[in-house]
């Protein structure tokens, strides 16, 4: 079954490849940690490196990569691109659930992490604090 198709040249190639490039890089810390089924007694806040940029980068790499823009641009696929949303929408649900377990588990530190590293699963630009007034 054929299915619909961007009209693009060659650039799709180097755009998708640069969009699948940067989901790899973002997958590295993917090879560090095992799968999330929940905070475990020993475990420690990681903030640095790319967990500096983004609170979960390996769901960024998975909407880059795998199953997102990279892929869809590179074959053209309307529907792949369509779905990304979709897929980044599951992704923040499950985000939620697993925030809500290490702010049980790690307290006051994550809290202060998550003002700091604003990004859920894209990067965004960290929050301003405002020194509180003295009374």
């Amino acid at each position: 079954m054929s299915q619909p198709r961007l009209v693009a040249g060659d650039w799709r190639w180097v755009v998708g490849g640069a969009i699948f490039a940067v989901g790899v890089v973002f997958m590295i810390p993917a090879f560090a940690i095992r799968p999330f089924t929940g905070p475990e007694a020993g475990v420690s806040l990681r903030s640095g490196g790319f967990y500096g940029i983004v609170r979960n980068p390996i769901y960024l790499a998975e909407v880059l990569w795998c199953l997102g823009l990279g892929w869809a641009v590179m074959f053209r696929s309307e529907i792949g691109i369509a779905l990304v949303p979709v897929w980044w929408a599951g992704l923040w649900l499950l985000t939620i659930i697993e925030e809500e377990g290490l702010e049980r588990k790690l307290g006051q530190p994550y809290i202060e992490y998550k003002r700091r590293v604003r990004g859920l699963i894209l990067p965004r630009p960290a929050a301003v604090i405002a020194p509180s007034p003295n009374p």
